[in-house]
């Protein structure tokens, strides 16, 4: 069992068509009804959890998002703190490199 976490491929969002006090149609705000999950073993596809049931919806537009967050968060978290001693460390050495560029003293 590998120490990778999981995390799902795609989102489903859905945003329901209103009709405003003028009589035009708008879209709602969209909501997160369910996630797209990667098959085990290399099989293609995916499995789709669904967070609200789609019958029950009314009437609108679903969209279908490609999922990057989770594990860009988790590869920046692992690599996060040897890059800030890196720029620390840089930063340290340009401070030191300025103030011999000045000199030692008070200059006039």
């Amino acid at each position: 069992m590998s120490d990778d976490k999981k995390y799902p491929t795609h989102r489903i969002s859905f945003s329901e068509i209103r009709t405003d006090q003028y009589g035009e149609e708008k879209l709602g705000k969209p909501v997160e009804i369910g996630t797209v999950w990667p098959r085990t073993n290399g099989k293609q596809g995916g499995l789709i959890d669904w967070h609200i049931d789609p019958k029950n919806l009314g009437e609108g537009v679903f969209y279908h998002f490609e999922n990057e967050r989770g594990q860009q968060r988790e590869d920046q978290a692992k690599g996060q703190g040897k890059d800030q001693e890196k720029d620390a460390f840089i930063q340290a050495e340009n401070r030191k490199r300025e103030r011999n560029d000045r000199g030692n003293g008070r200059e006039r």
